[in-house]
């Protein structure tokens, strides 16, 4: 099961962004074996506003968040008041960046 961060998926939706390729195969992975996302409903409002500053295309910027929220792998959970409080996360889980992931994900040969 994976969290994945708002700046993730804006990193993988920008391709003008360093490190998007990186980003975009991630989530590529996570989607092609249907590996479980988690992520915070705040992420969903994040995305949308991030791609709609930066694009200047509130709709596009829409249409990804909307997207986002109906992916059959990603579960967008409530943000409650307990989990937005901790702001140490990796005390919770294990935080790393997607070249991290990715290359746990798909060891060298």
């Amino acid at each position: 099961m994976y969290t994945v961060d708002a700046s993730v998926w804006v990193n993988a939706f920008d391709q003008r962004e360093p490190g998007h390729l990186i980003s975009h195969q991630f989530l590529e992975v996570l989607r092609g074996r249907a590996l479980p996302i988690i992520v915070p409903n705040l992420v969903v409002v994040e995305v949308a506003g991030a791609i709609s500053r930066t694009r200047h295309a509130p709709a596009q910027a829409q249409a990804f968040a909307e997207a986002l929220n109906r992916l059959p792998h990603v579960t967008v959970q409530m943000l409650d008041e307990g989990c937005a409080l901790h702001t140490r996360l990796v005390n919770l889980m294990t935080v790393c960046t997607p070249a991290v992931a990715l290359a746990a994900l798909i060891p060298p040969p």
